[in-house]
């Protein structure tokens, strides 16, 4: 019986996003374990239920820190020590960055690092993360070059990365294109009577959060019969100067601010175009799950967005940081529905073809077993 090792950054994120690529790999008789520093009792039991090993070891998932870092080395070495896998998938950050290199020394032979996005070491916010970035994309370009096989999800990373020397090692580099979406989760569904554009993310500058709450108030001069929505979190290291306004024009009536929001297909179907005007993404799962339920989306010119969709077919691509264009495009489409419409049921049928989850698992089970790991 072959075996998988997953190790990820975040226990959350291989039930949420792996999850079914998971279940495909445990039903086809695939031994799976998989490890990070730290798992909710409920993506436990998650990933148990669909028949994984769940090993839990220390990993501080970000700064440097010798001691604490010394230890998570320590921990991935006996993890894989223990499993002895065939193949090692190692996503994101200090996993790609520790993993991979200690897999090439202990002799596993396919090393596989999942990039689905490249963060704060190549975009970093704070003063911190300026600090930080060159030590952090040091020591995730030398775990890359340990790898057998690099996979992102969008072409620019792609591009990236290897301008870089990622795949100075000799690995080969492969872009998978996105995470799927659940279409039975996400079913389509009708759009509500008046124009309601709803931005869903952190709230984020690095997100254009702040650009939707401009272009929102320049939008309502023009039709102040539109409708908006913000649906997300503050994040605490990246505080943004516009939740006050944020919380001015939800008081004021401008727009409905929901906060964290767990039925995110109730609040689609309450929405009638995702915004997104974000400075660089992996692939944005707002996004995907907005186009499942047929609803066009606006997004940004950015890394990770302009090649989700087609401009003028699912939705608007518009030009980074720029309120002004933002705010025209939403009150172009607020003043032609059917053109909401139209886009919409293009996008639906985008996420059938491209990003269902049926179709993006096969494309990964493929290149784990079907594709010549040397192509």
């Amino acid at each position: 019986m072959r075996k998988i090792l997953f190790i990820d950054v975040d226990g959350f994120a291989l039930i949420q996003f792996r999850g079914p690529l998971l279940k495909r790999l445990t039903e086809s008789g695939i031994d799976v374990t998989v490890g990070s520093s730290h798992f909710r009792e409920v993506d436990r039991t998650g990933l148990e239920r669909i028949g994984c090993t769940v090993v839990q070891f220390p990993m501080q998932r970000t700064g440097i820190n010798p001691l604490k870092d010394r230890a998570c080395k320590s921990g991935i070495e006996s993890l894989i020590r223990s499993e002895r896998p065939d193949i090692l998938v190692a996503r994101a950050g200090k996993a790609v960055a520790y993993a991979l290199p200690i897999a090439r020394r202990l002799g596993v032979r396919r090393r596989i690092g999942l990039m689905t996005g490249l963060g704060t070491m190549f975009y970093p916010g704070s003063i911190k993360e300026h600090l930080l970035a060159p030590v952090a994309r040091r020591l995730m370009l030398k775990g890359l070059r340990a790898a057998t096989e690099i996979w992102t999800l969008n072409e620019d990373n792609t591009r990236l990365l290897e301008e870089l020397g990622a795949t100075r090692g000799g690995s080969r580099i492969h872009c998978m294109d996105s995470d799927g979406v659940d279409l039975e989760k996400f079913p389509a569904s009708p759009l509500p009577e008046h124009p309601t554009f709803t931005f869903i993310g952190r709230l984020m500058t690095s997100k254009g959060f702040d650009l939707f709450l401009e272009a929102a108030q320049q939008a309502l001069k023009e039709e102040p019969g539109m409708r908006f929505i913000v649906a997300g979190e503050p994040d605490r290291k990246h505080r943004s100067e516009s939740q006050s306004q944020l919380e001015q024009m939800s008081a004021e009536g401008s727009l409905q601010y929901e906060g964290f929001v767990d039925d995110l297909p109730e609040l689609l179907k309450r929405s009638s175009c995702i915004v997104l005007p974000s400075y660089h993404e992996g692939r944005p799962r707002s996004v995907l799950e907005a186009l499942a339920t047929g609803r066009p989306v606006v997004v940004s010119d950015a890394v990770g967005c302009r090649d989700v969709i087609e401009h003028e077919v699912h939705g608007l691509i518009v030009p980074i940081g720029n309120a002004m264009t933002l705010a025209s495009s939403m009150v172009q489409l607020a003043r032609h529905q059917d053109q909401i419409s139209q886009m919409g049921a293009a996008a639906r049928r985008l996420a059938e073809t491209r990003y269902a989850e049926n179709v993006v698992v096969d494309r990964f089970m493929n290149r784990l077993f079907t594709a010549d790991p040397e192509s």
